[in-house]
């Protein structure tokens, strides 16, 4: 026997803040779909945060189809709802012609209710995928694998950086990228993360790379903003699909690239994650990059510098923040502090060649 929405709603009354929520999402599904193809029992949260809730659904024709509802939980993020799924419509046509990179197809969105819905895609995120392909059992057929994701997510960015957005914000401009890492700086700093004179030769190199390299700002491209690796999905076959675009803005091209390499640097906290392989891809990232003159070298390390600082800061916060006040991250903070000290100090030595 098919259950009714109203029997559903009784039964799963905590999916959200109150039983009313799951009741719109039933009746927009219901009504969007039909409610002869909409299977109510089928509505699963699948994953929740603190400013939105992501369910999977599945819809039953001919065959079953799989989809999800992205939430925005409240009226302030209203306009980021709108932004990303914009973002993931115009992509989609930006991809349209290639066959292994691009993005979740959206198919439908309730602006009203700061939601809209997507595509399933089959596939798994590259920060799990990429651990399992760097491990220490891992073979030359799992490093191969590996380093064509890595030539797939330049390919994609190659195509979303060069994609138009008029109204988008310079978010990660050269002087923007500056200031917001300088207030990273002091936080992770006041928190006793980082020592102070990590801080202040930090502050000197970005200082001389603002001064050196001002024409960068004439030069902004989309950028992803949000450009982590579990952000990332690769289906068995090797393509690549994205799927979040909330950070989205213009800015530097090696910004996107940047993150990737941190994302990859991060890997190496894994205890059965082989640091070397990581290298490899973290240098054949930058190698590609550059080859397909998607950035250049001094810029690169201008914006990984910032983006070490944003995640020192953000991880700064783990022992106060209630959403990253994990038992896990208390325990292991200790050792959170010496990974950004290391990598922070290799970023410095690095960057000092460039400036």
């Amino acid at each position: 026997m098919v259950a009714t929405i109203s029997d559903f709603i009784t039964r799963n009354n905590l999916f959200m803040a109150t039983p009313m929520d799951t009741k719109v999402i039933c009746t927009l599904l219901a009504k969007h779909f039909g409610e002869n193809t909409f299977k109510t029992e089928s509505l699963i949260l699948w994953h929740d945060r603190p400013k939105t809730s992501v369910y999977r659904f599945t819809i039953k024709k001919e065959v079953e189809c799989h989809y999800y509802f992205k939430i925005y939980k409240n009226q302030k993020s209203a306009q980021t709802a709108e932004v990303e799924h914009h973002a993931l419509t115009t992509m989609s046509n930006e991809f349209i012609n290639s066959s292994n990179v691009g993005v979740i197809n959206p198919i439908a969105y309730f602006p009203q209710h700061n939601a809209f819905i997507t595509e399933e895609f089959i596939g798994e995120d590259l920060n799990s995928l990429l651990k399992k392909l760097t491990a220490l059992w891992a073979n030359k057929a799992d490093m191969a694998m590996a380093l064509q994701a890595i030539d797939n997510l330049v390919d994609w960015f190659a195509i979303f950086q060069n994609s138009h957005f008029d109204e988008l914000q310079p978010e990660y401009s050269l002087s923007a990228l500056k200031e917001n890492t300088f207030v990273d700086i002091e936080r992770a700093i006041e928190e006793q993360v980082v020592p102070s004179n990590l801080g202040v030769k930090s502050k000197a190199i970005l200082t001389g790379f603002y001064q050196q390299n001002s024409a960068w700002d004439s030069a902004l491209v989309t950028s992803n903003g949000d450009a982590k690796l579990w952000n990332f999905l690769c289906s068995q076959n090797g393509d690549l699909r994205a799927l979040d675009f909330v950070a989205i803005a213009h800015g530097l091209p090696a910004m996107d690239f940047a993150r990737i390499w941190v994302g990859l640097n991060w890997l190496k906290n894994f205890p059965n994650v082989q640091n070397s392989k990581i290298e490899v891809l973290q240098n054949h990232l930058i190698k590609q990059a550059i080859q397909k003159e998607a950035c250049d070298r001094a810029q690169f390390e201008y914006c990984r510098l910032c983006v070490m600082w944003e995640l020192t800061a953000f991880y700064s916060g783990i022992r106060k923040d209630k959403y990253r006040k994990k038992l896990r991250n208390i325990l292991f903070f200790p050792l959170i502090r010496k990974y950004f000290r290391k990598t922070i100090k290799t970023c410095i030595e690095e960057a000092e060649k460039y400036v």
